[in-house]
């Protein structure tokens, strides 16, 4: 029944128009083409966009969204750099924050407080309707470049039927308890986590800042012209990880490899983000009941990365363009389909009406409401236009000593040396 309101909200056009202020037109002679360059390509993603965007062309016939989706975020960036640098950028694109942070210094983005105020602007209610934490995440020095969208943040994903067996009662909420659930669920051929270093989707990099911050440190100071991680608060938890390797309850793997351990249960846990729900659902097949937990407690509390990208505009556009594409993304992020997207991807609703319109739906799939009442524990990664070639860094060196090639302190220690040039825009 809760599916069937949230599928309502999306395809009763009339509503959506009446609730976000639109008025039905007849058919332009031309409509204004929006080009959207996205990374949602796979699994559940391409056909939940491709939806919604249907959806809107067809409710709005003065507009013509085109969606062009590439591979992977990787491809994504490169040809947005490529397009900038050749004068030809899309209308609208998904961005990470910071490639936003490059492309406002190239002067390639228009900025989006004159539509959030304008005519067709948002009205007060509508801004404090998005969660706080991620509207205040689209703004750079103070002025709001980007909108929320497929946002997402880490959790625990664990084999109920493996912690049944082992004789564990519920997820752990602390990190000491997890090292001990992990040695309890290692039995012969299965273990308790397999954990991937690495900047990738499925990657642990993000992951071993969410620990940092659970025991009170920062990967660089408040200006983020500065690392911090050669500090006891990212020492600790690598050591926690290498000693769980040594011990044979963490395996290391590449890829998405994690996710095939689990589904095949060899591993009983795996900590990824809440967007890889079908994926890590689609690789289980159903074999076991799966559960979703918030990340275990430091000594400083939990603490969760927030992952995924926002919208943006770009300045090369015309006016009628980028007005049309402001139109697109207001409507986009507005509760029916931020809903209907949320639902059908595992991402999270980024209003807090999205949210309440699921309440019933998360109460049959607790598993994908997990990450929304972890958000109040959110923190973002720096939006330095240089963090991706830090994070490199910090993954390699994380790497290498859970494969015992340097000790917990010499790894943070080149980690820092390694990443501060970078940071500070060194060549």
């Amino acid at each position: 029944m809760q599916r069937q309101r949230v599928i309502a909200l999306l395809t009763a056009p009339a509503l959506l128009a009446s609730a976000m202020g639109f008025t039905m037109t007849a058919q332009a002679a031309t409509p204004t083409t929006v080009t959207f360059w996205n990374a949602m390509s796979s699994g559940t993603l391409k056909p939940a966009l491709n939806t919604l965007i249907a959806e809107f062309n067809r409710t709005h016939p003065t507009i013509r969204v085109v969606g062009v989706a590439e591979p992977d975020y990787g491809v994504l960036e490169q040809k947005l750099l490529a397009s900038i640098a050749a004068g030809n950028p899309p209308v609208m694109s998904q961005a990470y924050e910071n490639w936003v942070a490059n492309f406002v210094n190239d002067g390639a983005l228009v900025p989006l407080t004159s539509y959030i105020h304008g005519k067709n602007g948002l009205t007060p209610s509508q801004i404090k309707d998005f969660w706080s934490i991620l509207w205040k995440d689209g703004q750079l020095k103070g002025v709001q470049w980007m909108i929320p969208f497929n946002k997402s943040d880490i959790v625990l994903y664990y084999n109920k039927t493996m912690f049944k067996q082992a004789g564990i009662k519920a997820p752990p909420a602390t990190w000491p308890q997890f090292v001990q659930d992990a040695k309890k669920l290692t039995t012969g051929s299965h273990w308790g986590i397999t954990f991937v270093p690495g900047t990738n989707a499925s990657g642990g990099e993000e992951q071993f800042e969410s620990m940092i911050a659970a025991w009170g440190g920062h990967v660089t100071n408040k200006s983020q012209t500065r690392l911090t991680i050669d500090t006891k608060a990212a020492i600790e938890p690598l050591t926690m990880f290498r000693d769980m390797v040594k011990a044979g309850t963490m395996k290391l793997s590449t890829g998405y490899g994690d996710q095939s351990d689990f589904g095949a249960q060899k591993a009983a846990m795996i900590i990824g983000t809440i967007a890889g729900y079908y994926y890590v659902k689609k690789a289980d097949g159903g074999k076991f009941p799966m559960g979703i937990a918030m990340l275990p407690a430091g000594p400083k509390g939990i603490r969760t990365a927030i992952q995924g990208t926002d919208l943006v505009i770009y300045k090369h556009a015309t006016a009628a363009q980028r007005a049309a594409a402001w139109t697109f993304m207001k409507w986009l992020t507005s509760p029916g389909p931020a809903a209907y997207w949320a639902v059908h991807t595992g991402y999270l609703p980024v209003t807090k009406t999205a949210y309440h319109h699921l309440a019933g739906y998360y109460k049959t799939h607790p598993n994908q409401g997990v990450a929304a009442l972890q958000l109040k524990y959110g923190y973002f990664e720096p939006a330095n236009p240089n963090w991706e070639h830090v994070a490199d860094k910090i993954a390699q060196n994380v790497d290498a000593c859970l494969l015992g090639k340097e000790t917990p302190a010499q790894a943070m220690k080149l980690a820092q040396q390694e990443g501060q040039p970078i940071l500070s825009g060194q060549p």
